[in-house]
C-alpha cells in the first residue's frame, strides 16, 4: 500500500520510516502511531515551533501510556492498521484535491483530524494543543508556497 502512494519525497521519507518504526516496536502493522513518530522525525522543528516535539519525547510519552516493548522480531511489517489506512487515504485524498504528490503537512493534518484519537493524545502529553499544531504546521506551508 505504502509503495503505491503518491508522495513528495518527505512523505516518502515518512512512510519509509514508519515501517522501520512497527518493525522495531515488533508490530506486524503500520499504525498511526508509527506514523506519528515519523512524522515527528522528519518534520523540521521550525515548521511547528515546539521543542517538546521530538522524537525521544514521543517515545517516552508512548512507553508511559502503552508500555514498554523491549523483544524485536523478525517480522517486517507491509500491511497497514485500519485507522494508518484511514490517515493515509485521508492525506492521499488531500492531495489529489491539490492536483500534488502526498506532502508531510497532509500526513500530519490526517493525523491530527480526529482529536480524540491516540495520535492527539500523545500530543497533549507533551503539552501541546493538535489544534495549535495544525495551525502552525499550516502557516508553515503557507508561507513555503
Amino acid at each position: 500500500m505504502i509503495a503505491e502512494l503518491n508522495c513528495d519525497p518527505l512523505a516518502q521519507e515518512l512512510c519509509l520510516l514508519a515501517r522501520q518504526y512497527a518493525f522495531l516496536c515488533a508490530d506486524e502493522i503500520i499504525d498511526t502511531k508509527h506514523l506519528l513518530l515519523a512524522a515527528t522525525k522528519v518534520t523540521p522543528g521550525e515548521w511547528h515551533g515546539y521543542s517538546e516535539l521530538t522524537e525521544a519525547r514521543l517515545l517516552d510519552a508512548m512507553e508511559g501510556i502503552l508500555g514498554h516493548n523491549s523483544e524485536l522480531s523478525d517480522r517486517r511489517p507491509s500491511r497497514l492498521s485500519p485507522s494508518a489506512l484511514d490517515v493515509l487515504g485521508s492525506a492521499a485524498e488531500k492531495a489529489s484535491q491539490c492536483g500534488r504528490p502526498i506532502s508531510c503537512k497532509d500526513i500530519w493534518t490526517a493525523l491530527l483530524e480526529d482529536t480524540s484519537g491516540m495520535e492527539c493524545f500523545l500530543i497533549r502529553r507533551l503539552g501541546i494543543e493538535p489544534k495549535e499544531l495544525r495551525q502552525r504546521l499550516g502557516r508553515e506551508s503557507s508561507n513555503k508556497a
